[in-house]
């Protein structure tokens, strides 16, 4: 029963993908890193659970991202579960983020991180 209850995502979200990024050109120095990029990010959501059953219960998905593949520790809540896209702002231009999206079901049990997809961000 408690199996039951406890269901979990298919660990391996079907594909992650930046669609697109921007971010300032205003200055190309060096050692300047400004706050102002931006990328859009695409995903697939699972439609079975790890054990092979339908996935009917999904309630959002969280995104994760950072720095480095090790330390994604930034992340938006994805609610609205029949819009896969999200645009995150306010990102160091210059910089390699890292982004993973999990799933949500409607017992609150996340799923392991998608594939971990990198943008640089200009």
């Amino acid at each position: 029963m408690l199996n039951l209850i406890l269901k979990l995502f298919i660990s391996v979200i079907y594909s992650v993908l930046i669609v697109a990024c921007s971010g300032s050109t205003e200055s190309l120095d060096e050692d300047d890193s400004n706050s102002n990029g931006s990328v859009i990010i695409s995903w697939q959501s699972p439609s079975r659970n790890t054990d092979g059953s339908e996935l009917t219960n999904l309630s959002g998905h969280m995104i994760y991202y950072g720095l480095s593949p090790e330390n994604l520790d930034n992340s938006l809540n994805a609610s609205n579960i029949g819009l896969n896209v999200y645009l995150i702002e306010n990102l160091k231009t210059k910089t390699i983020y890292y982004f993973a999206i999990t799933s949500i079901n409607s017992d609150n049990v996340e799923s392991s991180y998608s594939p971990i997809v990198s943008k640089y961000i200009l």
